[in-house]
């Protein structure tokens, strides 16, 4: 017998008509997934623009120390503009930084809810301040004797600490939005906190009691700071306003009135002579600093150089110098007498590596398993819900052990036709507190204060949830059956009527194993969908604690990764709670793939 030759000529003609495609193929299955996992590992940002936060000079006058979300602190010898040290906490945006009177100690705050202390210049970690705040920390400051730190925080306080023991001595709630930045007096007798609820509150800090309300501002208060002798305040507002205040008598001196976007940073010179103030425009044509005289409120200049919005304005020790922070990630360092740019500081937005502490923060995070328990229910009443009652379903339409088949069919599949979106907003409609099942508790119970509060209790917010799910999906699985049942030749079915089978038995015995295929690629589905699951959950929850009660691992991974105080975009983390999911539902299908051939197997197999 003739042995046939390998033809290398046909291969080679089959990989150049199918590899340029195949390899197009693996490409864009492949770039996701490790763009991810690259992603998940480090600090960088995809979306254009780091903004830089805060900037503030040490009291001695050598250094820097800037905050951005980038998710590090950076410090610069001041003046040579050298990348000194580059300290990272957690992959979560800092938003203030501010140094203790001697210098020695650099306090930041951020994203993560809790203070850092640091050493300068050497970045070793002093300590934590945690349990003060239950939002994002937006603003700091030291007391001029040290002893005290205050922060400005997303959950309406303000928290007081002692310094030197790290332990928080009160907090301070009197604004009805949250707190954005906060400022000691140069005595110290005083504190001065500004909010989004536009208001600005002076504190005694001897008996921590408001004895001042500031109010002329129409929007939210992003700064403030007192003048070096401390008998005047200057804040900036979103309203794009900036007013000095008499502290004695609370009210307005004047407005200063030139920025054509929401003013961000206020500063006075050491001097008091001088008021700096930075601008964020929305439409990037005030991307400025601008220096006014304190006496008059007349502008002097604008210093122009940025690219983006200006997002906070300091002067240095010796009032020689204004540092800027901006959106376009870089550091300006002006000369205050002419206006012109002495040196650019460019660090912030590069990449660094985080190794697994994306990882490690999702895994500790109770937020976390709270969304893996809620997509575990999900993923019982997919398989052990949907399937079942869609597969029951099939079977009495297939017996035709219903009249009117053709109805109840439609009826059962019905939701499928319908945008998950809109289902899920007219369901919100009928659980909200004030929705018809609200009103039907009302009237049974006859109690006219009952309310509708399964998904106000982290317990049973995902009954209603799990009951629409059902709904919605079990009409899918009961179409895959029916369409597999629809193969089975009658004549088996009616061989096994004469042989004296009953309905159990025939089920059993015929129609169980023709479909044990079809149940496996159902429980496939299922988990898959279960754990991918966002519009619907979306739909019916709003954002607050009825979504947080409800969330599952997408929702979480939505609202780690694009949900925070002035949009921080912390793809990072949400890049590895995606990588988290993806490695969740292999594990599973994988465990049903295993367990649906070791116990299961498909009906050719068991032939």
């Amino acid at each position: 017998m003739k042995r046939r030759r390998f033809d290398f000529r046909g291969l080679l003609l089959f990989f150049m008509m199918v590899g340029p495609g195949l390899l197009l193929y693996l490409a864009v299955v492949t770039y996701p997934i490790i763009y991810s996992v690259w992603l998940s590992v480090t600090d960088f940002n995809p979306v254009k623009g780091t903004v830089v936060h805060s900037v503030k000079y040490s009291p001695d006058g050598k250094y820097i120390a800037s905050g951005s979300d980038d998710n590090t602190i950076k410090i610069w010898d001041a003046s040579s503009g050298a990348l000194i040290k580059t300290l990272m906490g957690k992959s979560l945006a800092v938003y203030a930084v501010a140094f203790s009177p001697d210098g020695k100690t650099l306090a930041t705050g951020g994203v993560e809810k809790y203070i850092r202390l640091w050493e300068v210049p050497s970045g070793d970690m002093r300590g934590e301040l945690r349990g003060g705040h239950s939002g994002h920390v937006l603003g700091l400051a030291y007391s001029p004797d040290g002893r005290l730190i205050a922060s400005a925080g997303e959950d309406l306080s303000i928290a007081i600490w002692n310094a030197n023991t790290m332990e928080l001595i009160t907090n301070l709630i009197e604004h009805s939005r949250p707190v954005t930045c906060v400022a000691f007096s140069p005595d110290g007798k005083l504190l001065a906190s500004g909010s989004q609820d536009k208001n600005i509150i002076l504190w005694d800090v001897e008996t921590y009691a408001p004895v001042a309300t500031l109010s002329g501002h129409a929007l939210t208060v992003n700064s403030i700071a007192f003048s070096p002798d401390g008998n005047t305040i200057v804040s900036g507002s979103s309203d794009e306003t900036i007013i000095e205040w008499d502290v004695a008598t609370g009210t307005q001196i004047r407005s200063l009135i030139g920025h054509t976007g929401y003013v961000k940073g206020v500063a006075y010179s050491p001097d008091g002579k001088l008021i700096v103030s930075s601008c964020e425009d929305n439409e990037n044509i005030d991307n400025t600093a601008k220096v006014w005289d304190a006496s008059t409120g007349r502008l002097i200049r604008s210093l122009e150089g940025h690219t983006n919005a200006v997002m906070t304005a300091v002067f240095s020790t010796d009032g020689r110098t204004i540092a800027t922070g901006s959106r376009d990630k870089t550091i300006k360092l002006w000369d205050v007498t002419s206006g012109t740019e002495r040196v650019t500081l460019f660090g912030h937005g590069d990449v660094n590596f985080l190794g697994f502490e994306n990882y490690m923060f999702m895994i500790n995070d109770k937020d976390f398993w709270h969304a893996f328990k809620n997509g575990m229910i999900v993923v019982l009443i997919s398989v052990f819900g949907q399937i079942p009652i869609g597969f029951m379903f099939a079977y009495i339409l297939f017996r035709k052990l219903v009249k009117a088949e053709r109805f109840f069919q439609s009826f059962i599949f019905l939701p499928q036709f319908l945008s998950t979106i809109v289902l899920g907003m007219i369901w919100k409609k009928l659980i909200q507190t004030d929705g018809p099942f609200a009103k039907l508790i009302q009237w049974i119970t006859g109690n006219p204060d009952a309310q509708f509060e399964l998904m106000f209790d982290p317990n049973t917010a995902m009954i209603p949830i799990g009951i629409v799910i059902l709904w919605m999906y079990t009409g899918m699985y009961m179409m895959i059956f029916l369409a597999n049942l629809q193969k089975i030749d009658n004549s088996i079915i009616e061989a096994a009527q004469i042989d004296g089978a009953t309905e159990p038995k025939i089920f059993v015995k015929v129609i169980v194993p023709v479909l044990a295929g079809s149940v496996l690629i159902c429980v496939i589905l299922a988990i898959a969908g279960s754990l991918k699951g966002f519009d619907l959950i979306f739909a019916m929850t709003t954002m607050g604690v009825t979504r947080r009660n409800a969330a599952v691992l997408p929702i979480y991974m939505y609202t780690s990764a694009f949900d925070a105080y002035d949009n921080p975009l912390r793809f990072n983390l949400g890049a590895a709670i995606s990588n988290a999911i993806v490695v969740i539902s292999v594990v599973f299908i994988t465990l049903s793939n295993f367990l649906g051939r070791k116990f299961g197997g498909t009906h050719q197999e068991r032939e």
